[in-house]
């Protein structure tokens, strides 16, 4: 059955193994969040084994299914509040002895004074700076995600001063993690193997209120999955194997749940400047620089002016289909902020609607299977 609404809901039945890209020698360690390639290999998955116990499509045409997210999002029975990757246009500062409140300050590109010269191997991309002076308050972590009220707020009516936030009131901290042991057996003797001990580290996507008695509130606990967009004739509700290890996912259709709309209502009308913030990591050409001499990923008619990146991710994987590894590759993270200035004569709401919620990643593979999902902001 085809469902009218692409939007689709995935909830994780137990916690995931998403694993990352460090060797395995006694610890297999977990990614913060699955990358999408996880999600467009469970789905394409899914799909090609859809009422038969073979995988009955061509491997190209698995390819070609386009696959948009994951989405961290928040359940509560049919409301789902979206809980984006949280931008590195931000700098929290800690408050002396208030552990969960900060002082949020907004990072702004400033021009390199001309009687500065610097050999930042940037080119003339500007710096960034805190919107006001942060005195000798520590930097500290800020939540991972944040939720959409909060987001869409930063992306449309950025503050122009710092503003304390509670860090559990403006998103979610982190995806739980477990540790499990496990052990090897012996199956001639039924006993552990020598030397066979091993832990995996799996995320978990349901999280429990502190409490002061230590009895688990279940009726306050959070259950968290992962929205996202995919339409395809035979994709159809069921489980699905997300993951290292098999584990399990529920999948069903939520017309209920969509994209956040484009804000149509000339939000962006006189800006020559823009953000584009990442949803998912992308992937580019030219390292950390989205687009190239022929803008692919991008509207044209923009120039990068400005970029906030932090460390970027590592990528492999296995190619089933060759049966060898893929090449490694360094990704852009999640929460990437990008400021470009539009070319004059360049309506910056029809630019801005042409990428709001689009990836922007220079490969067309790389766009289908969900990387470089972006939301654009005033700058």
């Amino acid at each position: 059955m085809n469902h009218p609404t692409a939007t689709w809901w995935l909830q994780p039945r137990d916690s995931i193994m998403a694993r990352n890209a460090r060797p395995a020698d006694n610890t297999m360690t977990t990614l913060p969040f699955p990358w999408p390639s996880t999600l467009a290999g469970a789905l394409r998955t899914h799909i090609g084994f859809a009422g038969g116990t073979k995988f009955s499509i061509d491997a190209k045409d698995a390819r070609a299914i386009s696959v948009q997210g994951p989405l961290l999002a928040e359940r509560d029975g049919d409301t789902f509040r979206l809980l984006p990757p949280a931008p590195k246009d931000t700098l929290w500062m800690e408050i002396q002895g208030d552990p969960q409140q900060a002082r949020l300050y907004r990072l702004t590109p400033q021009p390199v004074p001309e009687d500065v010269t610097l050999d930042t191997g940037f080119g003339d991309l500007e710096l960034l700076t805190p919107n006001a002076a942060t005195g000798k308050h520590k930097p500290t972590h800020g939540p991972m995600f944040w939720s959409w009220e909060h987001y869409q707020q930063w992306l449309l009516n950025p503050p122009q001063n710092p503003i304390t936030r509670h860090k559990t009131d403006h998103g979610v901290t982190a995806l739980p993690q477990e540790r499990r042991t496990h052990v090897a057996i012996d199956p001639h003797t039924n006993t552990a193997q020598d030397g066979a001990l091993f832990s995996t580290e799996m995320l978990r996507f349901t999280i429990l209120p502190p409490t002061t008695t230590g009895a688990l509130e279940l009726s306050k606990r959070r259950e968290l999955g992962l929205l996202l967009r995919c339409q395809h004739k035979r994709l159809q509700a069921g489980t699905v194997i997300l993951g290292g290890e098999r584990r399990l996912g529920a999948l069903k259709p939520t017309p209920h749940a969509t994209w956040p709309a484009f804000p149509n209502n000339g939000q962006y009308k006189g800006c020559r400047r823009l953000r584009l913030i990442l949803l998912t990591p992308a992937i580019f050409k030219n390292g950390f620089k989205p687009g190239s001499k022929t803008n692919e990923g991008l509207p044209k008619g923009a120039r990068l002016v400005a970029a906030a990146v932090g460390r970027p991710e590592i990528i492999s994987g296995w190619d089933i289909e060759k049966r060898q590894p893929k090449c490694t590759r360094r990704m852009a993270s999640a929460g990437s902020v990008y400021w470009v200035e539009l070319d004059h004569g360049v309506d910056p709401d029809t630019w801005a609607s042409n990428i709001w919620f689009k990836s922007i990643s220079d490969d067309p593979q790389d766009r289908m299977d969900g990387f470089g999902l972006c939301a654009v902001g005033r700058a």
